[in-house]
C-alpha cells in the first residue's frame, strides 16, 4: 500500500528587480556590519542561495580568483 503526500509544495518567492535593489540599499555600508550584510544579500540574490546555505558557509568554502567568487 502506497502512502500519498497530499501537501502542496510552496513555490519559491521571487523578488522583482526593483525589490532586490531596494533590499540592497538597506544595509548601512558605513559600518562593518552593514558591509557584511550587503555581501550576504549580494550572495543570496546573485547566486540564488537560501538563508540556511549562506549561514553554513565557512571561509574555506569561498574561493576568490580574478575578482570572481565561487563556492565549493
Amino acid at each position: 500500500m502506497a502512502i500519498r503526500n497530499n501537501r502542496r509544495k510552496k513555490l519559491p518567492v521571487i523578488l522583482e528587480p526593483e525589490e532586490a535593489e531596494r533590499l540592497l540599499r538597506v544595509p548601512n555600508k558605513r559600518y562593518l556590519s552593514g558591509v557584511r550584510n550587503r555581501a550576504i544579500l549580494e550572495v543570496m540574490l546573485n547566486m540564488g542561495l537560501r538563508v540556511s546555505e549562506v549561514s553554513n558557509l565557512r571561509p574555506g568554502d569561498i574561493k576568490i580568483i580574478y575578482g570572481l567568487v565561487s563556492f565549493l
